[in-house]
């Protein structure tokens, strides 16, 4: 595992993430985009969009810009 992947992982956590959580803000980090997103968690854009709000609220964040200086 990457050293960048174990320090935001570590740091996302302290915001009290769920795993789920942790794992979708791990993709949105590196760059992907919510269709691969979905695809590779096999989750709805709807239940996307439901970790999206609740990642956003715990970590302060409106964006995924936001979220990379977070």
């Amino acid at each position: 595992m990457p050293l960048w992947h174990l320090q935001f992982t570590s740091k996302l956590m302290e915001f009290g993430l769920t795993r789920q959580e942790t794992e979708i803000a791990l993709l949105l980090l590196k760059g992907l985009k919510d269709m691969n997103i979905c695809s590779l968690l096999y989750i709805s854009q709807n239940t996307l969009k439901y970790h999206l709000r609740n990642i956003y609220r715990k970590t302060g964040s409106g964006n995924r810009r936001e979220l990379k200086s977070s």
